[in-house]
């Protein structure tokens, strides 16, 4: 076999195993997202069971994920609670409107479910 045909198999070779390598790691990214987006699920799965018999949420003690099962409250509100409750422990649930996107609509939905 000539010098450029080796030459030409050679960088054949060399790009196929990139081509695999950027495969391989792609797949192993795309994985990871998944297992990692299967264990928050399973995580939400859980923590909605505990209160699926009408156990209220605590606003002084419930983690993030916790708070963000009551209605309207998303990952953003749900850190504005934690935040304001830092300095400030509720004393009621009316409290709630201090917080910036917490209206008295909100309020009204979150009430059933929340205890301070």
């Amino acid at each position: 076999m000539q010098k450029k045909h080796m030459y030409a198999l050679a960088a054949i070779f060399i790009l196929a195993m990139i081509g695999i390598g950027i495969l391989c790691y792609e797949i192993g990214v795309h994985n990871a997202k998944s297992i990692n987006q299967t264990q928050s699920q399973s995580q939400v799965i859980n923590i909605d069971s505990q209160y699926n018999n009408n156990e209220k949420i605590n606003l002084n003690t419930a983690s993030k994920e916790e708070l963000m099962l009551l209605p309207g409250i998303g990952e953003i509100l749900s850190q504005r609670i934690i935040d304001y409750r830092k300095n400030n422990p509720f004393d009621s649930i009316y409290e709630l409107v201090n917080i910036k996107g917490i209206g008295e609509g909100k309020l009204k939905a979150i009430e059933g479910r929340a205890t301070v």
